[in-house]
């Protein structure tokens, strides 16, 4: 899923979102797998959802990054410590995730 995104991102940018039903499947398994207790399991998920983001951040119709902003705003409050951490690492990842598509899309 990560190398089919990240490949998606480098090849096609922003312009052309993946397919809906696939995406719709891996925001929803990675939004429910931020409260994974292992930590190696939460960061996979975290990137993930990082392209997700990148890749839909600029199709308006897409529901994708409201989803994602909704999660991490109900989240952020919760007493969780494994759920905490997964909204600190999706910030991170997303920061990431936009410099590192930045440079494949201009350099």
């Amino acid at each position: 899923v990560l190398a089919y995104l990240r490949e998606h991102v480098r090849v096609r940018g922003i312009r052309v979102a993946p397919p809906a039903s696939p995406t719709e499947q891996m925001l929803q398994l990675s939004l429910d797998s931020l409260k994974e207790v292992h930590p190696a399991v939460r960061r996979l998920h975290v990137e993930v959802l990082a392209l997700l983001f990148y890749a839909h951040h600029q199709l308006p119709e897409s529901p994708i990054v409201p989803s994602i902003l909704q999660h991490l705003t109900g989240d952020a409050a919760a007493d969780n410590v494994a759920v905490r951490s997964g909204v600190a690492l999706l910030c991170g990842a997303v920061l990431r995730t936009f410099a590192w598509a930045s440079r494949q899309l201009n350099g």
